[in-house]
């Protein structure tokens, strides 16, 4: 199977949705930031190499990777995902309809 197979065949079976989804680190996500870290992750997967992608596939290890992905975006302080989206919500939590407008506003 191609690398392009693969992402295709995950995708159809929304793995990085069901996975990230199913953490019990990630319930405690923002629902927007997870919106965003599932991107982030498919992003990431599609700029694997296609021997990384065939490799995970054929071990049957793509749900752990992505997985550690998570994890590794959710508590890392350098991580892109807490860069971009967690760090601009300290507490965590989702704003209200002000606080939206008003840091869609700022940003």
């Amino acid at each position: 199977m191609s690398g392009r197979e693969i992402i295709n065949e995950i995708s159809r079976d929304d793995l990085v949705r069901k996975v990230v989804g199913s953490m019990h680190i990630a319930q405690a996500e923002s629902k927007y930031n997870l919106d965003d870290l599932c991107q982030d992750i498919w992003l990431s997967l599609m700029s694997k190499p296609e021997e990384v992608l065939c490799r995970l596939w054929e071990r049957g290890e793509f749900e752990y990777y992505i997985m550690r992905m998570a994890a590794n975006n959710i508590c890392s302080g350098t991580s892109p995902y807490y860069q971009i989206y967690k760090k601009a919500l300290p507490s965590g939590r989702d704003l209200d309809k002000e606080e939206l407008e008003e840091w869609q506003r700022k940003g």
